[in-house]
C-alpha cells in the first residue's frame, strides 16, 4: 500500500471518528438548561443544577420540579395527565409537552 493511500485513509478515520464522537455528544450528552415555552414564547430558562420546584400559571397551571439534574411535570390539572407521562428528563434534545396548558420543556 502507497504512503498517499494510507496518509488518506487515516485521514477519512480520523473524520469518521469525529463525526462520531460530535453526534453521540449530541445524542447522549446531558443539558445544563431547561427552556420552558408557554403558547410558544420562552417564559423562563431553567438551570437543572439546582433544584427547585416552578409554578407556572398558565391557560390550566403546571408544576415542574427539578431534581438531581432532571426536570418534570408533576402535579398538573390537566384533563389526561400525559405531561407527567414524560418522566424525568435530562438529556439534550429531549422535551415534555403539556398541550391542554400549552406549557412545552426542551433540554438545550
Amino acid at each position: 500500500m502507497s504512503k498517499n493511500r494510507k496518509a488518506i485513509l487515516i485521514i477519512i478515520g480520523v473524520f469518521i471518528i469525529s463525526i462520531l464522537a460530535l453526534l453521540a455528544l449530541r445524542i447522549f450528552g446531558t443539558g445544563r438548561t431547561a427552556t420552558v415555552e408557554y403558547d410558544g414564547e420562552v417564559i423562563m430558562n431553567v438551570d437543572l443544577s439546582e433544584d427547585a420546584v416552578y409554578h407556572i400559571d398558565a391557560r390550566l397551571p403546571v408544576t415542574l420540579i427539578v431534581e438531581n439534574g432532571r426536570i418534570f411535570f408533576t402535579d398538573s390539572v390537566c384533563p389526561d395527565h400525559l405531561c407527567e407521562g414524560f418522566g424525568r428528563i435530562h438529556i439534550k434534545g429531549q422535551s415534555a409537552i403539556c398541550l391542554p396548558a400549552r406549557v412545552a420543556v426542551y433540554i438545550d
